[in-house]
């Protein structure tokens, strides 16, 4: 993707809901500790909502519950946000559905490219294929530190979200670091340094990283990673990562005590090499971006991530 990226959770989590903006996430550890957080949309301020007639759908479900370097080959549509981004017709990066209108991607990915060029397609065995209408790059992306590599790629016209094999991904927990979780990465980027992109869409297994440890423990400087990024593989050993071709892709995580619901941590940006001991993936920080995501996502139907009738 123009870069060479280095690039089932323990935890039991409870949901509590008073309407449909707010509900709170608990998670308690491995040591039985609790952590409160609010999951916060802001449907009503931040996301301008639609005039359309939007259907009650749920985000982040994958489609199976069977289980890149280091990867296994995904199941049929299992990952059902994800999203294949052609420029010229020919692949060259990943990106994540967040609603019927939008994909989130890397914005070094798509930097400088007219709309009109760029094509996306879904669900790779039943194809679903969109042109793009809009580039929303982060005003703030700084091309040589990927600070801010964060961008929205609008569809020229939405996706039917009563497809029930298509479904957007949920957007992370607000103000929640996700240290030392557990987080899938997918793509059909090389599966090794140096080597092909792949026709089959594979995951991998990451940790996440605390940002001390990313800063002071790895072959990065510490002013590399700035707090609108993420860390995510094994420090020691190296071997499980992104790699090139899956740049924009989602770095995703559960967050239900019911297997099979994920909401997007982070988006795959950079990183030295692929695999390599002490250089882990570099990801963007997406729950740093909420509200801007919202103001820049007009007129779509959203998905939430509990049933209607819960909020």
């Amino acid at each position: 993707a123009g870069l060479d990226i280095s690039t089932t959770s323990d935890y039991n989590n409870d949901f509590s809901s008073s309407d449909r903006n707010n509900f709170n996430y608990n998670q308690k550890d491995n040591n039985n500790h609790n952590h409160s957080h609010n999951y916060n949309y802001n449907y009503d301020s931040d996301f301008q909502t639609s005039d359309r007639d939007c259907v009650s759908c749920r985000c982040g479900l994958i489609n199976t519950l069977h289980k890149i370097v280091g990867g296994e080959e995904t199941r049929i549509h299992q990952y059902p946000w994800m999203a294949v981004i052609l420029i010229y017709d020919h692949f060259y990066c990943s990106g994540s559905l967040i609603d019927d209108l939008y994909v989130l991607t890397a914005a070094h990915c798509v930097e400088g490219v007219p709309p009109d060029l760029i094509s996306l397609r879904f669900l790779e065995h039943n194809l679903i294929e969109r042109h793009v209408s809009r580039v929303k790059v982060h005003e703030l992306y700084n091309p040589r530190s990927f600070d801010n590599d964060i961008a929205i790629l609008r569809l020229n016209q939405p996706v039917d979200m009563e497809n029930h094999r298509l479904r957007p991904i949920c957007l992370p927990v607000e103000a929640y670091s996700f240290d030392h979780e557990l987080a899938i990465v997918a793509g059909w980027g090389t599966q090794k340094e140096g080597g092909f992109a792949t026709d089959t869409l594979r995951e991998v297994e990451v940790l996440v990283i605390p940002q001390s440890d990313c800063r002071n423990s790895t072959s990065y400087k510490p002013a590399q990673i700035t707090d609108n990024m993420m860390c995510a593989g094994y420090i020691s050993v190296g071997d499980k990562d992104a790699c090139t071709g899956d740049s924009g892709g989602p770095l995703q995580t559960t967050f239900d005590e019911t297997p099979g619901q994920y909401q997007l941590a982070g988006i795959v940006s950079w990183g030295a090499g692929c695999g390599r001991p002490q250089s882990p993936g570099v990801y963007t920080r997406v729950n740093q971006y909420l509200r801007w995501i919202g103001s820049n996502t007009p007129g779509a139907c959203h998905c939430v991530p509990y049933p209607e009738e819960d909020y």
